[in-house]
Parts: structure tokens; C-alpha cells; sequence
């Protein structure tokens, strides 16, 4: 295989990439998108502006669990709408944010201690929050204290056939990239992780109106709405600023996380266009540097997305091991060895980032990037 891929022209390698990024982005958007509640369009959307995104070239994608829990809080509390709103609102002052920084030659940068901090929140989080879409039990809530208390007053009555499916995808998500070394960068694991148990699933439940697992379920172009359904908010909109505030203390967050020494302007663009969409994770393996590799990418995740009646079908229980596996997957261990090795400051940093991820609630989902303010500032010569 090495050898036919060595043959092809740098045009042949773009169409590739461009097809290989639809398969990685496309899973991972559709998760975030039917899970966080802005919809399998939201997540459609999503994939393409990631693949034209990914065209750019070695631009940075913002890891899902800096931007989703937060969004998944607002959506919770304010609805879709509301979130939308304030996600733009987060957008754009990052936008301005960067442009004084870039204008004023700063550079801030994250220690290791705040990134290893951030991570281990964030997945431990993510696994708290989609606990109840993996074993499909009745649980409510808008903090991880709050979904525990729930989980353990509802009681544990799991789907068990859904937990069958979820166990399947973490098998494949753990065992794809170390087994099939080869295959990885073409068939990646989100999309098996979906594909397997999702053929199993229509097997097994031939009639989707007969199945006893949580499916993502039909949908229209209507659904789309939901982006800009402002019935659920009964707060005040003075809050709206305020929520957007913090969307953009996450972009700054998540830009530092990813990109910790680098100011450059497609990544500032990137991160304000995927910052409305809520884009997961940063596909390196997977980048096409080409703007026709881009255009081909997008077009796959629209002509796959065309296939409603198969996609309807996919177990949450899946798309919910998914984002947790790749929550645990993106903690840097070897940074929280370091920060408790480094001493009493490096110690007291990561653990406050823990702490407020665990803490967190819809109007204070945006605390634990504040806790760089115990990180170091570099001003760029």
C-alpha cells in the first residue's frame, strides 16, 4: 500500500488527504453535534467548515472538550439558541483579542502544569457528563457534582444492549490505531467506532421503531432551527455578554492549548469560525494542504450526510464512548507526572483547573481557562 500511495502526483495526495478528513472529522463533529443538542445538521456544518478549514493547512482545531462542555452547559441551561448566539459573540471578541496581541507583539503562553490541569478536567468532565448517553440511565443535571448526585439518586438501571454497543466502541477505539497501523490514516478509528456497532445495531433491530437502545434518530433540514430557537431561554439577556465573555476566555484557552507559541492569522481565523460550530480535536494525521483537498473533503461529509435513514440509526451509546475515549486519549500524563514533580506551584495550578471543570455551571463553564492567570506571559521580541 505504501508503495502505490509513494506513486501517486501531489494532486492524487490531496484528493486522498481531503477524502481521509472527511472520514476522522465527520464522526467526531456528528457526535459532538447530536450529544451537545445542536442537532446532526450542527454537526454536519461542523464537518465541512473542518474540512475547508483543514485545507489551510497545519491550522489548529479546537479540542472539543475546551469548547463542548461549555457549550453543552449553555445549551443545557439557555437552549441552542442562546448558546449560538453567545458562541458567535465568543467568536469575535477573540478575534479582536488576537488582533491586539498579534498587533502589540505578545505572546502568552501556558504552562505545563495548566495544560496537563485543563485535560484531566476536561476528560474526567466529558466521562461524568456522557455516562448517562453511554449506559442510556435516566440522569439530569448541568455539573458533574450535580449528574453524580443524580446517578446516584435515580439509581443504576443501564440499556444493557446499549452498554454492549458502547463497550464495542471502546474496543475498537482502543485497538484500531495499535492493530491496524496501516489502515489508521485512512479508515480512522471514530468512523469504525460508529460503523460496526451501527451495522450490528440494524441487524439485530432490523425496524427502527422496535429498538431498545437510544438512536440518534430521524431528522429534518428543519432541525436546523434549532441554531437560532431562543423559546428556552427564561433568562435575563443582559447574560448573553457575559456568556459570550466566556466563550471567547475558552477560544483564548483552547488556542493556548493547541498552539501555545504561535500568533499566526489563518489559525485566529480558524479558531473563529470553528468556535461557532463547536469542532472537535485537531486531525493531524489527516491534513491536506491543498484548497481542492479541502472542497473534497467537505463534499464527502455533505453526500454522506445525505444518507438520513442509516445515520438516524447510529447508537448514542457509541457516539457517547467516542468523545470520552478521545477525552482520555488527549490527557498528557507525562505532564501531570512532571507537575507533581515540579513543586508546590505546578501541583496547586493543576489541581484548581481540575477543580473547576467538576465545579462548573452553565454561567461559570468558562472558569477554568481563567486559571492561566497563573501562567506565564512571554512578550515576544
Amino acid at each position: 500500500m505504501k508503495n502505490k500511495l509513494s506513486q501517486l502526483n501531489e494532486q492524487q495526495k490531496d484528493l486522498l488527504q481531503g477524502f481521509c478528513a472527511a472520514l476522522y472529522i465527520f464522526p467526531l463533529s456528528l457526535c459532538v453535534g447530536v450529544l451537545s443538542g445542536i442537532g446532526v445538521f450542527g454537526g454536519t456544518v461542523a464537518g465541512m467548515v473542518g474540512c475547508l478549514l483543514n485545507a489551510v493547512g497545519g491550522v489548529s482545531f479546537v479540542p472539543c472538550w475546551m469548547l463542548f462542555m461549555p457549550a453543552f452547559f449553555v445549551i443545557k441551561e439557555f437552549g441552542s439558541g442562546f448558546a449560538f448566539a453567545a458562541m458567535l459573540i465568543g467568536a469575535v471578541l477573540f478575534a479582536v483579542l488576537q488582533a491586539i496581541l498579534r498587533k502589540k507583539k505578545i505572546s502568552i503562553q501556558m504552562t505545563d502544569a495548566a495544560v496537563a490541569g485543563l485535560a484531566l478536567g476536561a476528560a474526567f468532565l466529558t466521562t461524568v457528563i456522557l455516562t448517562k448517553d453511554y449506559f442510556g440511565i435516566a440522569a439530569s443535571g448541568n455539573t458533574a457534582i450535580e449528574m453524580l448526585q443524580s446517578y446516584r439518586s435515580n439509581g443504576f438501571h443501564a440499556n444493557w444492549r446499549g452498554v454492549l454497543y458502547g463497550t464495542i466502541t471502546l474496543v475498537i477505539m482502543i485497538t484500531w490505531p495499535r492493530k491496524f497501523r496501516t489502515f489508521k490514516k485512512y479508515i480512522p478509528a471514530p468512523l469504525m467506532a460508529i460503523v460496526i456497532p451501527l451495522v450490528i445495531n440494524m441487524l439485530l433491530n432490523y425496524e427502527a421503531y422496535r429498538t431498545p437502545v437510544y438512536e440518534t434518530g430521524a431528522y429534518s433540514l428543519q432541525d436546523l432551527n434549532r441554531l437560532f430557537d431562543f423559546s428556552a431561554n427564561t433568562h435575563s439577556w443582559w447574560l448573553l455578554p457575559v456568556v459570550g465573555i466566556g466563550f471567547c476566555v475558552c477560544n483564548m484557552t483552547a488556542f493556548l492549548f493547541n498552539q501555545q507559541d504561535s500568533t499566526d492569522r489563518s489559525q485566529a481565523i480558524s479558531h473563529l469560525l470553528t468556535s461557532v460550530v463547536c469542532l472537535p480535536l485537531k486531525p493531524y494525521e489527516y491534513s491536506s494542504k491543498s484548497v481542492l483537498g479541502g472542497i473534497v473533503g467537505a463534499l464527502t461529509v455533505l453526500l454522506v450526510s445525505f444518507a438520513f435513514p442509516v445515520i438516524s440509526r447510529i447508537p448514542t451509546h457509541s457516539m457517547a464512548v467516542v468523545l470520552i475515549t478521545l477525552g482520555w486519549q488527549s490527557v498528557p500524563w507525562g505532564k501531570i507526572k512532571k507537575s507533581f514533580l515540579g513543586g508546590i506551584t505546578d501541583i496547586t495550578a493543576l489541581l484548581l483547573c481540575f477543580a473547576c471543570f467538576v465545579a462548573a455551571d452553565p454561567i461559570l463553564a468558562f472558569l477554568p481557562p481563567l486559571v492561566s492567570v497563573l501562567d506565564k506571559k512571554k512578550i515576544s521580541e
